[in-house]
């Protein structure tokens, strides 16, 4: 009668034992399952921060390429109010004047020709007609400009005023 009380005790505590067990193994498999989701939650935002990351690098490269073209495309603008300035046909303004105007035609120049070549260097913009169309007719205009300025300085002189080249000195 003692032992078999004693191995029904035994039994009683290995089942409450088993039990016991099951139930911390239940209570881990639900642990290690909200981990789970908890770690691929945390993938999620660390992919999502990585991608945001480098759309806001990008964000900022495309921000400084803007800034260039804009930068690049105010020689244009520079170019066309000389040019503007220079419109006057060629000797209706003060002499002085008009080599001013001149003057600032030409220092425009190196400028515009410096966007022009970063134009034709970057595809967003030389693939625009647009872009490309507007400075080459003011490539034509500044040309053309100067030519007029030129031939009227290389113009024979009219007869009340001395001949080209002539002496100074007398004979």
């Amino acid at each position: 009668g003692m032992e078999e009380g004693t191995v029904q005790n035994l039994r009683s505590i290995l089942s409450r034992i088993e039990a016991a067990s099951e139930s911390s193994c239940s209570v881990l498999r639900k642990l290690h399952r909200r981990l789970e989701g908890l770690q691929q939650e945390v993938t999620e935002v660390h992919d999502a921060t990585r991608a945001m990351h480098i759309a806001h690098t990008n964000m900022g490269l495309g921000q400084e390429h803007l800034t260039e073209c804009l930068r690049q495309l105010s020689a244009a603008r520079t170019l066309h109010t000389a040019l503007e300035a220079t419109s006057s046909p060629p000797g209706t303004q003060e002499d002085e004047v008009e080599a001013t105007n001149l003057q600032a035609l030409l220092s425009a120049l190196p400028e515009f020709y410096e966007a022009v070549d970063f134009c034709l260097d970057h595809s967003s913009l030389s693939k625009s007609s647009d872009v490309l169309g507007a400075l080459m007719h003011l490539r034509r205009r500044a040309a053309a400009s100067l030519l007029a300025h030129y031939r009227r300085l290389l113009r024979p002189h009219r007869p009340s005023a001395p001949p080209p080249f002539s002496s100074p000195l007398p004979p």
